[in-house]
């Protein structure tokens, strides 16, 4: 596990995507708090790592330059990292307990 990585999804975590997909423009504004928190981790030696499913990773980059996000990598494949921030997020404990959140 590489300790100073810090992946975090796109949409919901730094995009707001409150909206809904609509047709996959990004039209939303950054999630409060969320440059001043990459500019942190930063400051704190981590790296983040932006992951997404969106296809138009270059689309996600020009959009978090656009809105004044420290320059971090873009991927569509989740990363090796001590954390993972994502809005979407089971933590695992047991699957007894996983089935009973999802059923």
């Amino acid at each position: 596990m590489n300790s100073k990585i810090i992946a975090t999804d796109f949409d919901n975590v730094l995009h707001d995507l409150s909206d809904g997909f609509k047709d996959g423009m990004l039209y939303g504004q950054p999630i409060k708090g969320a440059r001043e928190a990459l500019s942190l981790l930063i400051d704190q030696g981590y790296t983040p790592v932006v992951f997404t499913t969106r296809k138009d990773l270059k689309a996600v980059a020009i959009w978090l330059r656009d809105n004044e996000f420290p320059m971090v990598e873009v991927t569509n494949t989740k990363p090796i990292a001590k954390f993972y921030i994502d809005d979407r997020g089971l933590r695992f404990t047991a699957w007894a307990d996983m089935l009973r959140y999802i059923l």
